[in-house]
This record gives structure tokens, sequence and C-alpha cells, in this order.
């Protein structure tokens, strides 16, 4: 069951988004300082820990979650270091969004128009689209998507500088 991992690692996310209520009734916690600690993010890792030994593809994502972290460490001194996670953020943001502007510009003249646009990008169309003119271009896009990041996690963050 080469699979089991993955399935079990997306049910263990799934879940550790919900946190009971008082009444016990499940309510979505967006606080992950809230979350009891049998459902936080650290508990997926461990799941993934006990269940490398029985499969290569946990090895696998635990490799990959080792090696993005250690891009968190650039003082090599076992500590995240925020301007590094704040930089790591922004690659995230700035690579999904050009996967995203990619896979929608299906004409490929480097501009999304309305018809090409879906899903939230066609809903907010008219925000995105911050010079007006009909179309949407990578930096509309990436200014949107990183001030949606800002609003979800809370922090004004401007574009990170590399650090030297």
């Amino acid at each position: 069951m080469p699979r089991r991992c993955a399935v079990a690692l997306a049910a263990i996310l799934l879940l550790s988004n919900f946190a009971p209520s008082a009444e016990g009734q499940d309510k979505k916690d967006s606080s992950p300082s809230k979350a009891e600690p049998s459902r936080r993010v650290s508990d997926t890792v461990r799941t993934l820990i006990e269940m490398a030994g029985t499969d290569q593809m946990c090895v696998d994502d635990l490799q990959a979650i080792y090696d993005q972290l250690r891009k968190l460490d650039p003082g090599k001194n076992g500590k995240i270091d925020l301007t590094a996670l704040k930089a790591e953020a922004d690659q995230v943001v700035q690579e999904r969004v050009k996967s995203a502007f990619t896979r929608l510009d299906a004409n490929k003249d480097g501009k999304i128009s309305k018809d090409e646009a879906r899903g939230l990008i066609k809903e907010h169309f008219d925000k995105i689209d911050a010079n007006k003119d009909g179309m949407i271009e990578y930096d509309e896009l990436l200014q949107a998507a990183r001030e949606r990041h800002e609003q979800r996690t809370g922090a004004a963050q401007s574009t990170p500088q590399k650090q030297k």
C-alpha cells in the first residue's frame, strides 16, 4: 500500500483543522496555539516518523519536510529564522501564482482575460485588475496573492530581501 502514508497524512491534516467545542460539536479552530496538543501539525510529523518504518513514501515525505526546515535555519543553529521564514513563504506564494498564471493564460499572451480566469481569480477579477485594463498581468496577480497571504497570516510583510 504505497498510498497509505499519503492518505493518513491527508486525514491527519484535515482533522487538525477542527477542535471540539464545549458542547461536544466540532468547530473550525483557526488558531494553532489553541489547538489541542494531539491535533498540532507537529503530531503529523510524529505520525510520519511512526509510519516511516513500513513505508518509503513516509520516509520521502519526512525528507522533504526536513529539507524545507533546513532552508529556514540559515545560521545552522537549529533555530528557525523569521526573515528566512518570511522569504520562504513569499517564494511559495510566487510559485503558486506562477503556476496558476501559466495554467490560466490559455493563449499565452502574458495576460489573463475574464474568459480565461477561473475560481477566485474570476470572482475577484475587477479587484485584481489594478490598472483596470480588463486583463490581469502577472504582477497584478502576484500583488493580490501577497495581499491575501498577509490578510490570512495577519502579518504585514513587505517583500523579503535575501540575506547576504
